[in-house]
């Protein structure tokens, strides 16, 4: 794996400082903090990270000609030259709430990414890759509607051009179309088509109504998945293929926020690859970077550079944390 094609889903994050939050009360004012701005999405959070830890990484994302696809485009520098700028779709963004000791909350608006489809990722940036990763396809109208046909072209077309691939989700809101699509027959349609599939656990439970980790894993093997990194919030982080399964749990910090930390970890995760590493080193990784992110607020800023990452993993973590199940 030399250079990494990371697609899909991006959005401006807007995250307000809570110190305090008993919930919204019609006619109320809560006093917040000053708000961080922040790119935001699977395409950001993973690529960003990439690019930090010293992978080369191209990003395609989709945005509008308005100002926080302005935002978006400034933030990520030369990183945006992949994307497609529109004027007839507007940016999507997320306002994202993380109350002290819960987890977070969103309010988002997916915009222009209800518009990406498959040949949004051209020819020539496939050619160019060795990896496609994509993310969030339940927040992409377009690549879910007809049972998934353009997610699945766009892996058949990544595969075809010689790449390997892999594959995130987010929790489909049950009131919108991605809570109303039939998941197995879109999953079944493009699993055989992906080496990594690298869901949360709270993505199938919503999905399939899966109460466990382990079951997670078997739904996604029944449905045509080789190898699964299931992500389980503080839990730590399952690896389900054909050597067996692994249980890797979190390495201790002090958490300041989780937004983004499912994409950092799979971030570590390719970039262990892109070492030549196995599943199982890799998935050390991954659990490192998403340690690293939980001290910040944001999907970004806590991401550390491949040094950081090893001289941490070296130290304070060399503790082994992980188990075969």
């Amino acid at each position: 794996m030399k250079r990494v094609l990371v697609a899909g889903h991006i959005c401006l994050d807007i995250i307000p400082k809570l110190d305090r939050f008993d919930g919204f009360i019609p006619g109320s004012l809560i006093e917040v903090g000053s708000a961080t701005l922040s790119t935001g999405g699977a395409v950001s959070n993973v690529g960003r990270a990439l690019d930090r830890l010293g992978v080369p990484t191209t990003m395609v994302g989709l945005v509008g000609n308005d100002l926080f696809g302005q935002n978006i485009t400034a933030l990520l520098g030369p990183l945006a030259r992949g994307f497609q700028v529109r004027n007839d779709v507007s940016t999507s963004y997320s306002i994202v709430l993380n109350p002290p000791g819960q987890d977070r909350m969103f309010l988002h608006f997916p915009g222009a990414n209800a518009e990406f489809s498959s040949q949004t990722v051209t020819d020539e940036a496939l050619r160019l890759a060795d990896h496609l990763h994509f993310g969030y396809p339940p927040l992409m109208r377009s690549m879910i509607e007809r049972d998934g046909e353009e997610l699945t072209d766009l892996f058949r077309r990544a595969k075809a051009a010689g790449l390997s691939t892999s594959l995130d989700l987010s929790v489909p809101d049950t009131e919108s179309l991605a809570g109303q699509v039939d998941w197995t027959r879109i999953l079944s349609g493009v699993l055989p088509h992906v080496d990594d599939f690298m869901p949360s656990q709270d993505d199938l439970s919503t999905m399939f109504d899966t109460r466990t980790p382990a079951e997670g894993a078997t739904k996604a093997h029944e449905l045509g998945a080789t190898r699964v990194v299931l992500k389980c919030g503080e839990e730590g982080v399952l690896l389900s293929d054909a050597d067996g399964a692994l249980w890797h749990r979190c390495f201790p910090v002090q958490v300041v926020g989780a937004t983004g930390a499912g994409d950092a970890t799979i971030a570590g995760y390719l970039y262990g690859r892109h070492q030549g590493l196995g599943p199982h080193e890799s998935v050390r990784l991954g659990c490192g970077v998403g340690a690293f992110c939980c001290e910040s607020a944001d999907a970004v800023s806590g991401i550390p550079t491949s040094a950081e990452l090893h001289a941490r993993l070296e130290g304070e973590w060399r503790a082994d944390v992980s188990a075969g199940i």
